[in-house]
Parts: structure tokens; C-alpha cells; sequence
């Protein structure tokens, strides 16, 4: 170490600090490697930012997705539940069949997704039936006889539960190769 002595003039500054100690050079580790860890961090943070924009905008369209089903499905058990009154306000038994083929073929007409309306008596048997005009009979292909079993259940669940009750739906064939997704009920209690 260089110490001037009283009286002496101060050593050269030149000879104090040296151009290795007032910047020192590491060499194991260039600055450019900061720049690239510094872009691969952006880039893993823009990519994190992108799947999360993703998975929200999937999430938001999955919950729109949920909402168009339960509305569907709301409609769907209000037409339902509209259908099943307007069945119910035909003449029972007691009315004059002529009466009850008359407003049924009316409520047919009006009502194009009912499909076929049967009128039985306390045996479960078919007492009267009537398919819609606006397509060909429901139970062309296969006898009526064959999806029986689906609307007895349905009847004795009404009868036992003393309210209308539906059947789990089955597929029905049509002569021209296609079908139709069927269901039945039983609108009256102990007379489906």
C-alpha cells in the first residue's frame, strides 16, 4: 500500500485505482446471460398468461353451454307439463268416445309433437287410439304390442302414486327407415 508521508505529495491517482478493480469482468458469466434468462422468463410468463386466458375463455363457454342446457330443459318441462294438462282436460271415460276422438284429433292437430294419444280402460288395455294427421302412424313398423311394456309401468306408477307419470323413453322405427324417440304417460290415475 502506497501511504504518502507528511509533507509529501499524494501519490498519482492512477496508481490507486487500477481498471480491474473498478469493474470487474466475470468471467464465468456474461451479461448476455442475464438478457437470456431474462426472455426466457418473459416468454414462460406470457405462455402461463396464455393458457390461463385460455382456460378462462373454456371455462366461460363451458358455463354458457350450462346455462343454454338448463334453459332447454326448463323449456322443455314446460311444454311437457302443458302437453300432459291439455291431455288431461280430454272427456274420460264416461264421455261419449265420439266426443273424445273429436277433441283428441283436435289437440293433435294443435300440439305436433304428440305423436299418438291412447285411451284405456282400467285393464291397461286400449280402448281407443288415434295418431296424428301430420305423420304416418307412430307404430307402423312394429306392433304397438312390442313397447307395451314401458307404458304399464308407467300406469301402475300413476295408479300406485295417484298423479300421472311418465315412461323412460324408447325408440320407435318408421317404415322409411328413420324413427322417432317415443314416450308415454298416464294421464288419468287408475285409468291410463
Amino acid at each position: 500500500m502506497n501511504r504518502a508521508l507528511p509533507g509529501e505529495p499524494p501519490p498519482p491517482l492512477s496508481s490507486l485505482a487500477s481498471p480491474a478493480s473498478v469493474a470487474p469482468i466475470r468471467e464465468g458469466r456474461p451479461r448476455w446471460f442475464l438478457w437470456v434468462a431474462l426472455v426466457v422468463l418473459l416468454v414462460a410468463v406470457q405462455a402461463l398468461l396464455l393458457g390461463l386466458t385460455l382456460h378462462y375463455r373454456s371455462s366461460k363457454a363451458q358455463e354458457q353451454v350450462e346455462a343454454g342446457v338448463l334453459a332447454s330443459a326448463e323449456e322443455l318441462r314446460k311444454m311437457l307439463g302443458a302437453d300432459l294438462r291439455r291431455v288431461l282436460n280430454l272427456p274420460g271415460h264416461d264421455a261419449a268416445p265420439a266426443l273424445w276422438r273429436e277433441r283428441a284429433q283436435r289437440l293433435l292437430i294443435e300440439r305436433p309433437e304428440l305423436l299418438r294419444i291412447e285411451r284405456r280402460d282400467t285393464a291397461f288395455a286400449v280402448a281407443q287410439v288415434l295418431d296424428t294427421p301430420a305423420r304416418s302412424p307412430l307404430f307402423a313398423r312394429i306392433p304397438r304390442a312390442e313397447a307395451q311394456l314401458e307404458t304399464e309401468l308407467a300406469c301402475r306408477a300413476a295408479e300406485r302414486r295417484s298423479e300421472p307419470s311418465y315412461s323412460r323413453s324408447f325408440f320407435v322405427p318408421h317404415t322409411d327407415g328413420g324413427g322417432a324417440l317415443a314416450e308415454s304417460w298416464s294421464s288419468r290415475p287408475g285409468s291410463p
